[in-house]
């Protein structure tokens, strides 16, 4: 199994471009009999591949060594991070990655983020893992509106016709459906793709005066793009967030064991006060 991460603007076309070299350089290998890659998923700037070995007598090298080759290939591949991995032989309880380190505080999540960075950062430095995840994260690139309401004013311009306008330009919601060969289709008034990719894109958009006349959007209103987090997670009604992680060999659980021991005491040593505790959850 191959699991990608793009960064957090990525869109489909670039994950997808990239993927397919790494379809590539599955589908290449000798033991490989189908290989399939996914975009998209389980977030958005996300993509995983699986791979369907051949049978035993058809190849000489294992599934172990099949996904350290692959692993060392598609490393170098650009544009994204991606790593191979095998499969549990045998099925676990609950979801999510074997080993899940989930750090708790009543505190605000800009420190929660700032521990569980340096936690990760130490769990990515180990060679015994080969995935690893953090659930916490600021890489979602949100747009805020600030609109100038007196300038709006003096133009008989309202809320309401910005609103509007934002909405046909930008939404995607759908006003109607049409039948097109026996089938339905939902109408959706939207701009072409390359006049909304960007923000600076809404300077080229216009809303109606109280005259009639056409006023650029971009006159009335100011952008700001901030950093902030695609979800807030909670545990047991705590902000929280979760390390999880992927074993390179099952037979290192012990180790780790011991391993996560030392960092939890390690760190806690720098957030006293904010981690209220651990917990580690294995399937």
């Amino acid at each position: 199994m191959l699991m990608g991460t793009a960064p957090s603007n990525a869109n489909l076309d670039f994950m997808q471009n990239t993927m397919n070299d790494v379809n590539n350089i599955l589908s290449a290998q000798p033991e490989v009999a189908f290989a399939q890659v996914f975009t998209g998923v389980p977030n958005s700037n996300q993509a995983f591949g699986i791979a369907s070995m051949v049978p035993w007598s058809e190849r000489e090298a294992s599934q172990s060594e099949v996904a350290n080759r692959v692993g060392g290939l598609v490393g170098n591949v650009p544009g994204m991070a991606v790593t191979a991995f095998q499969m549990p032989e045998l099925p676990g309880a609950g979801s999510g990655l074997p080993i899940q380190f989930v750090i708790t505080t009543p505190n605000a999540f800009e420190s929660l983020f700032t521990i569980a960075s340096e936690v990760l950062t130490e769990v990515n430095a180990s060679p015994m893992f080969v995935y690893s995840d953090l659930d916490l994260n600021y890489d979602s690139a949100t747009m805020k509106i600030k609109i100038d309401k007196d300038k709006a004013g003096a133009y008989g311009v309202t809320m309401q016709d910005i609103g509007l306008t934002l909405s046909t330009m930008m939404a995607d919601g759908y006003v109607n459906r049409i039948d097109l060969n026996g089938r339905s289709y939902e109408v959706i008034p939207q701009v072409e793709r390359k006049w909304r990719l960007n923000p600076e894109s809404m300077n080229n958009y216009y809303v109606r005066a109280a005259d009639g006349a056409a006023v650029p959007l971009g006159s009335l209103i100011t952008i700001d793009v901030v950093a902030e987090p695609r979800s807030l997670p909670h545990f047991n009604q705590l902000n929280s967030a979760t390390v999880a992680r992927y074993l390179r060999q099952v037979q290192q659980w012990v180790m780790q064991l011991l391993g996560l021991r030392t960092l939890l005491a390690r760190n806690c040593q720098v957030a006293t006060t904010m981690t209220t505790w651990v917990k580690l959850v294995s399937t």
